[in-house]
């Protein structure tokens, strides 16, 4: 690795992102365990370099994990902490689109661990995020999951 930040991070940003993408193929044909490898990979290697520890493919692939470690090994207290921990962490820095998935990804997990609520609460916030940067998708997705959330606490009228 060379030495020279300003060389070395535009390469290894494109790696990531490449890592990133390969992760993500992996999780939707279903291959979590290789999935979960690879974003831990990107956690180890954006350690190594302390600027990409804040940037958006850091974020995402933790978010990823937490989202993962939720739905292979029923670990929803841990996925739920570190999702809470990287906003903590980040408060201020983050940018609004991954707040707003660091947020919709905890309300997956807090309804696959039957906490409505929090659920609401977060899917609200996220909602609120998806309005201010005009994400349609992310919008109609949080409006569907609350509607569900509202159906599973008998509120059919409110969904």
């Amino acid at each position: 690795m060379s030495s020279d930040k300003t060389t070395a991070e535009p390469r290894q940003t494109y790696l990531l992102q490449a890592l990133y993408g390969r992760a993500t193929v992996r999780r939707t044909a279903g291959d979590y365990q290789s999935s979960m490898i690879d974003l831990d990979r990107i956690s180890d290697c954006c350690h190594e370099i302390l600027s990409l520890s804040k940037n958006s493919i850091y974020l995402r692939s933790r978010i990823d994990y937490a989202h993962l470690l939720s739905l292979t090994a029923g670990h929803h207290a841990k996925a739920r902490k570190i999702i809470t921990g990287l906003i903590a962490r980040h408060a201020g820095k983050i940018e609004m689109e991954d707040l707003a998935y660091a947020l919709h990804t905890l309300v997956i997990i807090q309804m696959q661990d039957a906490k409505n609520d929090r659920a609401l609460r977060s899917h609200r916030k996220a909602l609120s995020l998806y309005r201010k940067i005009h994400d349609q998708d992310g919008i109609g997705s949080a409006l569907g999951a609350m509607g569900v959330i509202y159906q599973q606490k008998g509120q059919s009228g409110t969904a």
